[in-house]
């Protein structure tokens, strides 16, 4: 998904996602700032009668790692500059959606060698961007938007599995890992979206994620990339 950046034309912050229904109610976006990022000059490699056409797609902003995958995707990438991810907190982004202007911030989670080193928060429903977000003390400040009702949880999932299973930091990896599998099952499986997704309100989550995909795709806001 293209997040623009704030003060710049035809730049982007892209993020991976397989939770797209999520993207309207990001609160904020995170990226790792000890790790490899670049920026690239992205293009669309697009088969014609009279050979390989380049459809400009604007700078994009993204892991290093992700950089050299996306080589591969029918896109050729050009290098613009290496930084450290330190380089993009507290600078912000424009969610595609909702037009809202919502931060980068810094969580040691976000690994460069998943999707394009850069993911969204979504602390209701997500454990780690809960817990990243605690950390930070930012919680009261940026708050929680619930997006699902799943039978057997409160109105917020992440604070309340986080705090069940006594969770302190980013650094119990493997709390998290559990915590997070438990609610993306339960969600996926019995969870049904709430009157905060708009148009979307009523559909089981199982059933929204190629839907939504298909209509962030159609409007341009967003593009496929294969992750191994």
């Amino acid at each position: 998904v293209k997040f623009p950046i704030v003060g710049k034309e035809n730049e982007y912050l892209i993020i991976w996602t397989t939770t797209p229904w999520t993207i309207p109610f990001n609160l904020g976006v995170m990226a790792n700032p000890k790790l490899d990022y670049v920026k690239a000059k992205v293009y669309l490699e697009k088969e014609t009668e009279n050979g390989t056409e380049l459809i400009d797609n604007g700078v994009w902003i993204m892991a290093k790692e992700c950089a050299e995958k996306l080589k591969h995707q029918d896109r050729k990438i050009e290098i613009i500059e290496e930084f450290k991810g330190e380089q993009l907190i507290n600078k912000k982004v424009k969610n595609p959606v909702t037009g809202k202007e919502v931060p980068i911030l810094p969580a040691k989670f976000v690994k460069t060698n998943i999707g394009t080193g850069c993911v969204m928060s979504v602390p209701a429903h997500a454990p780690y961007d809960y817990i990243a977000l605690r950390d930070l003390g930012l919680v009261d400040e940026i708050g929680l938007i619930p997006l699902i009702k799943v039978p057997g949880y409160g109105k917020f999932p992440a604070k309340e599995i986080v705090e069940k299973m006594g969770i302190k930091s980013q650094e119990e990896e493997d709390k998290l890992e559990e915590a997070t599998k438990k609610i993306y099952k339960d969600e996926f499986h019995k969870g049904v979206l709430n009157e905060n997704c708009m148009e979307y309100e009523g559909i089981p989550v199982r059933e929204i994620k190629d839907k939504l995909t298909k209509d962030l795709i159609d409007k341009g806001l967003a593009e496929v990339m294969y992750e191994f």
